[in-house]
């Protein structure tokens, strides 16, 4: 900068520069000296003609050696220009009046910072700083910012003097269980050794850089290349770092004009060094470039302005440096604030009132293999001070061990979720069933329709028997509709439109597969009770109950989901631990309320009640029937009455072994939600169809009439007319053989078959006779 400056004939034409080097090498005391020294020089230098001293030194690079002798300069009248002392403390105007910087405050890094975690949706950050004046502040900037970001940031120190800080930084981070690390160090080779052999370097752990190590001279003097692979961090704006495309509008100019002087200066940088001057590029093993070369090229440039403006408001500089050095302390500094502005490397170069850097840049960082640094974005605060961030993310290269697993860095535990659905072994293994029940019970119902004039069919209600079929068939297709979930069908509002077509298919099935059953034992309930009057119930009769029950399930059901429709949720189910940070969350559809599922459920506990009042109609009919002992045994040894019973009970027997497993068992897997609702489905609807029509169909193949020729009534009144003729009573005017109203009746005739009736059963009066004259007492 400064043989540029002095070959330059029209600038500062009168002035030649001369650099005189204190190299204090990272130690605070040696920089106390090197001031000292400077000191007495300046203030003790005769200032002839010939040569001056200008009061603003070229330094010092660490904030930590900045603080310690920006007092002790200011306190003789010089001031600083620094271009890599960022602290935020060196912008306190009281402690440090003198202090100027080419580079932007560790306030800008720290919201950049922010930004970055926030890009990211890091909310758990864990920041380990060494306790100087450089990582002190800067943490203290994180934490300050954090809380308008909504993050959770812990700061742990550790000390260049102390390795144990180390081990314990680590225990912390481990106790912490926080896997986000921003690292604000300068000079400590031994950190990440130390927190590797701790296991807090490698997945799940991610690093966060700043501008005192994500740089690729640093990575390789500490020899950390490799464990920094694919970390990022905040470094001051690098020019030549971004494409010229990638910037605003109003940047555009000013960066390219930067990046023209950045690439000479690096070009000048390499030459020094490729040709004999690598030891005053602080004996540098490779020729790579500082990360604030730039910025101490635009320092140099910086004091020259100041000189030049100095003597364009016609101040005597070697007046001023002889007789009041104080006064020209304070117009430099006015200078430095008010009237040093250019277009230097690192872009627009101006300064505010705390004499820091006004409108520079940060750039995005991220290492690469072997130390290299590419960059991927960059920030800056507007004129409003907001923050305002650029950034491309494809460009960023994570670690391996967080591609390999298709993650990005997590602040915290990170859960995915997917959806159970039905396995296909067990879906097909159910369409196989539901497809033989539905086959079976079309047979069944072909079957009572084409012999439903057959005498025996008739005189067993084929009306009814067919509707039973047809419940069937609606209970297997609901059974079917309830394998179709997401794995069948993608979309959410299909699956919802299909939880209450099911709702619908199972309600109308349980009523028209269950309630002719239920009606049936009624009709032999009533007629064991009024086996001697006229009193008899029709077909049609029962079949109209059945039509009321169905127009009932409509309406219910229509008024439900027309005004609270059922809905397809997601609940969560298991929770898997895959790894360190990974959990999978299993989520199971299910067929609920979104807002108020009790309340939901609630309001259909009414169709709910109306199911358990059509059971509870048929247990109480079935005990009816059986509790008439005598007549019941009797009736047992003629026909099917046995097996319409037994299919009652096989029936609740079902229902009440599947509900609490249905209510109390894994409902929240897949498979086992559609088995509690399949298998009973197929049980009862096949045990109701069988042990119902199987009898008299197989009479009818098989040529065995016989047995089904008499109704249940007709053979009781058959046994009572034999016992009551020998006692010489006419029983003919009280027959039900004379009211031809019932199937039963109407099917077969007057006429008694007394080769059926076989056995003579003394007490068969007797029964017979209590149940007609108290019919509520049991036998």
């Amino acid at each position: 900068a400064f043989e540029e400056i002095n070959e330059n004939e029209n600038f500062l034409p009168n002035y030649t520069f001369h650099l005189h080097v204190e190299d204090a090498d990272g130690d605070a005391q040696s920089a106390l000296i090197h001031a000292l020294s400077v000191i007495t020089e300046y203030t003790t230098f005769t200032h002839d003609n010939d040569t001056l001293y200008f009061p603003i030194i070229l330094g010092a690079d660490w904030s930590s050696l900045s603080v310690g002798i920006a007092p002790l300069l200011s306190a003789f009248n010089m001031g600083q220009i620094s271009s890599s002392a960022t602290s935020i403390v060196l912008s306190d105007t009281s402690r440090y009046p003198y202090f100027h910087r080419t580079v932007p405050s560790d306030e800008l890094q720290a919201e950049g910072l922010m930004a970055l975690c926030d890009a990211f949706d890091w909310r758990r950050i864990v920041v380990v700083y060494v306790n100087d004046a450089y990582g002190l502040y800067l943490a203290l900037g994180i934490q300050d910012r954090a809380s308008s970001f909504d993050m959770d940031v812990t700061a742990i120190a550790i000390s260049y003097a102390d390795e144990a800080t180390y081990q314990y930084a680590a225990k912390q981070i481990l106790e912490l269980q926080v896997y986000i690390i921003i690292l604000v160090v300068h000079s400590s080779s031994g950190l990440f050794h130390v927190f590797e052999d701790e296991g807090i370097v490698g997945y799940p752990y991610y690093y966060l850089g700043v501008d005192g190590w994500v740089d690729t001279n640093t990575l390789k003097l500490w020899q950390v290349t490799n464990q920094t692979v694919g970390f990022i961090g905040t470094v001051p704006w690098q020019a030549t770092g971004f494409d010229l495309g990638d910037y605003e509008a109003e940047h555009k100019k000013v960066v390219n004009i930067s990046t023209h002087k950045a690439e000479k200066v690096k070009a000048k940088w390499t030459w020094l060094y490729e040709n004999g001057y690598a030891g005053g590029l602080h004996n540098r093993e490779e020729p790579a470039h500082s990360t604030f070369m730039q910025y101490g090229y635009d320092a140099a440039y910086a004091v020259a302005h100041a000189l030049n403006e100095l003597e364009k408001q016609q101040y005597d500089f070697r007046e001023l440096v002889q007789t009041d050095q104080e006064q020209l302390i304070q117009v430099l500094h006015n200078i430095f604030v008010n009237n040093v502005t250019f277009i230097g490397a690192s872009g627009f170069v101006d300064f505010d009132e705390k004499g820091d850097r006004s409108g520079g840049l940060y750039s995005f960082a991220n290492i690469l293999e072997n130390g290299e640094v590419e960059y991927f974005g960059y920030f800056y605060k507007d004129t409003d001070g907001e923050i305002i961030s650029k950034m491309d993310q494809t460009k960023i290269m994570f670690p391996p061990y967080f591609t390999e697993k298709g993650l990005i860095p997590q602040s915290q535990t990170l859960t995915h979720s997917t959806v159970t659905s039905i396995s296909p072994a067990v879906a097909i293994t159910l369409y196989i069933f539901f497809g033989i029940s539905l086959v079976i019970a079309v047979v069944f119902f072909v079957l009572m329709i084409v012999y439903r004039y057959n005498r025996v069919i008739n005189a067993a209600s084929p009306r009814l028997n067919s509707c039973m079929c047809v419940g069937a068939i609606i209970g297997y297709v609901a059974g079917i509709v309830s394998t179709f979930d997401e794995a069948v069908i993608a979309d959410q509002s299909q699956l919802t439109t299909l939880c209450n077509v099911r709702l619908w298919l199972f309600c109308i099935a349980y009523t028209v597969l269950f309630m002719p059953l239920f009606l049936k034992t009624y009709r032999l309930s009533v007629i064991f009770k009024t086996l001697l009057t006229r009193k008899t119930i029709t077909d049609q009769a029962l079949f109209l109950v059945l039509v009321v029950c169905v127009v009932v399930d409509v309406v219910l059901l229509a008024i439900l989901t027309g005004v609270l429709p059922l809905q397809r949720v997601y609940v969560n189910g298991e929770l898997e631990q895959m790894d360190e940070i990974q959990f999978m969350q299993y989520k199971y559809g299910e067929c609920s309320f979104e807002d108020d599922e009790i309340g939901g459920w609630s309001v259909y506990g009414i169709i709910f009640f109306y199911k358990v009042c059509e059971l509870v109609f048929g247990l109480y009919i079935a005990l009816d029937v059986s509790r008439i002992k005598d007549v019941s045994n009797q009736l047992f040894r003629f026909d099917e009455t046995s097996t319409q019973l037994l299919s009652v009970y096989l029936t609740l027997i079902i229902f009440c072994i599947c509900l609490p497993i249905f209510v109390f068992g894994r409902v929240e897997v897949p498979n086992f939600h559609v088995l509690a609702i399949s298998i009973p489905i197929i049980l009862v609807a096949n045990i109701a169809l069988f042990l119902n029509l199987t009898p008299r169909l197989s009479a009818v193949f098989r040529g065995r009439e016989e047995k089904y020729k008499m109704s249940p009534a007709q053979r009781i009144e058959a046994k009572i007319k034999r016992q009551m003729a020998k006692a010489n009573i006419d029983f003919t005017s009280q027959s039900t053989l004379s009211n031809p109203a019932t199937p039963e009746a109407s099917s077969i005739g007057k006429e008694e078959n007394p080769s059926i009736v076989k056995e003579e059963n003394p007490s068969m009066l007797g029964a017979m006779q209590t149940t007609i004259d108290t019919p509520a007492v049991s036998p």
